[in-house]
């Protein structure tokens, strides 16, 4: 029979260790509340639990002293606690070379709009098209700023000033501009070929007077004479200035405007005419003044009186001297200074140049906005219905 298993020792009493000491209970921790989150370590907070036997998120941690046991317990656990490191300091930036950006490409010039820009003219007043950034009638610079001349070389000849020609189209005034211009001064050639125009009506005046001139045939024969110089001066004037002398073209809608505008304009004109050779009759009859004869109508008077003032002094001031003042100024000016260079060319009228200054302006507009064929057909509708008016009264 086996032998009996010998008994087992009796159980070490509670707090017993054997040769350790029995545990000496810990004072309780002196803590206030901290997040559970701010505890890392899942041993960590198993073991402060186990020990408080309270959950850790009931735990108050304080800076109060800690048993030596306990600290060397966590620091067991945790490891000894390391100091804050310190602030390193920033590090001092290092200049660097780096590569220079490329200059911004200008922006490329805006494609040309389907639509003309038109722009006003400050100088003659005109609503023009620019033409390499100039007014193509009176080439006053309009579009951005104008550049600066360039310094001229002591050998080197004064460029002659370019034509400024208008035209249908673009191409067409770039083409005439660049025409080689002309070396007779405009303005001159207008007031030198005004003051033959006036000598030749002086001339006839003083002939008239010299001769006794009664007879309506040598009168007629002298105003003929007169009137064919008038018209060889005027078209040599207009051949040495005529690129200076083109006008710009009005458009087609005020062409048909003025048209329209020219018989109602025409009354007008000719009520003033017969108001005011009225008025200067009635004020001179107690004076004596001798009154006015009736006029034979012939074909002579037609054509003399008619015909050819309507062309030669049309061509005069409304083309070539209308034509070269808007070169310098705007388009009023041009037409009034015009019509004042008109009135005082009728010597033989001087009670009526206040009337021929205000029908001289209106040929003027009409030349403007309606041509020179609409201004030379009211020149020659109004004397024609003047001499009709003398020959019926």
């Amino acid at each position: 029979m086996p032998p009996e298993p010998a008994p087992n020792p009796p159980a070490a009493p509670l707090g017993d260790w054997g040769d350790f000491p029995p545990a000496v209970p810990l004072p309780p921790l002196e803590a206030e509340l901290i997040e559970p989150d701010a505890v890392e370590d899942a041993a960590f907070r198993a073991l402060v639990e186990e020990i408080e036997g309270v959950p850790l998120d009931a735990v108050e941690v304080t800076d109060a002293p800690v048993d030596p046991a306990a600290r060397a317990l966590i620091d067991e656990i945790e490891g000894p606690v390391a100091p804050p490191a310190p602030n390193p300091r920033p590090p001092r930036a290092v200049p660097v070379a780096r590569p220079v950006p490329p200059a911004p490409e200008p922006d490329p010039e805006p494609a040309s709009s389907p639509f003309p820009q038109i722009v006003g003219c400050p100088r003659c007043g005109e609503k023009v098209e620019p033409i390499e950034n100039r007014c193509p009638w009176c080439n006053k610079w309009l579009v951005g700023r104008p550049p600066k001349p360039r310094p001229r070389a002591e050998d080197e000849d004064e460029p002659a000033d370019e034509p400024v020609w208008y035209g249908n189209t673009a191409a067409e005034r770039v083409a005439r501009r660049n025409a080689p211009g002309t070396q007779f001064p405009p303005m001159a050639v207008v007031f030198v070929s005004y003051g033959l125009l006036l000598g030749s009506l002086i001339a006839l005046a003083a002939y008239a007077v010299a001769k006794s001139v009664t007879s309506q045939k040598e009168l007629y024969g002298g105003m003929l004479a007169v009137g064919l110089f008038d018209a060889v001066l005027t078209v040599g004037a207009l051949a040495l200035v005529w690129t200076h002398a083109q006008q710009p073209s009005p458009g087609s809608a005020r062409v048909v405007r003025m048209w329209l505008l020219a018989l109602p304009v025409l009354g007008v004109l000719l009520f003033l005419n017969i108001s005011y050779i009225t008025l200067l009759r009635e004020l001179f009859r107690p004076f004596g003044a001798a009154q006015a004869e009736k006029i034979n109508i012939t074909f002579a008077t037609v054509f003399l009186i008619c015909v050819l003032p309507a062309l030669m002094e049309e061509a005069f001031f409304r083309q070539l001297a209308l034509g070269v003042f808007r070169r310098s100024m705007n388009l009023h000016a041009a037409v009034w200074l015009a019509a004042g260079l008109f009135a005082l060319a009728h010597l033989a009228n001087p009670l009526g140049m206040p009337y021929l200054f205000v029908a001289g302006a209106a040929f003027g507009y009409a030349r403007a906005y309606g041509g020179l064929t609409l201004a030379m057909l009211m020149h020659f509708l109004h004397n024609l219905a003047v001499i009709y008016y003398e020959a019926w009264k």
